[in-house]
């Protein structure tokens, strides 16, 4: 890969983190705050955006392993991602 092919997919990269950063940081604070005002516990209103949010981000690193593998993702990968 040239420098400058380098430095276009470290800029990608680099923006792509900064979305999901973003993303995850409102869903988190949102998910707690839902399960605050629902009644749950202080422990898991922490406890349940980052499974929410784990689940979101296991399933599209199986998604891109199995992509970069040739593989074809399996259907309960898409569906953790879709009920994430």
């Amino acid at each position: 890969m040239r420098s400058s092919e380098r430095r276009a997919a470290r800029a990608a990269n680099l923006g792509v983190s900064m979305v999901a950063a973003t993303a995850a940081v409102i869903s988190f604070s949102h998910v707690r705050a839902v399960a605050l005002r629902s009644g749950e516990s202080d422990l898991t209103s922490w406890l349940l955006p980052v499974s929410i949010d784990g689940a979101v981000v296991a399933a599209v690193s199986v998604l891109l392993a199995d992509s970069r593998a040739g593989r074809r993702p399996a259907a309960l990968t898409w569906l953790l991602l879709a009920l994430g």
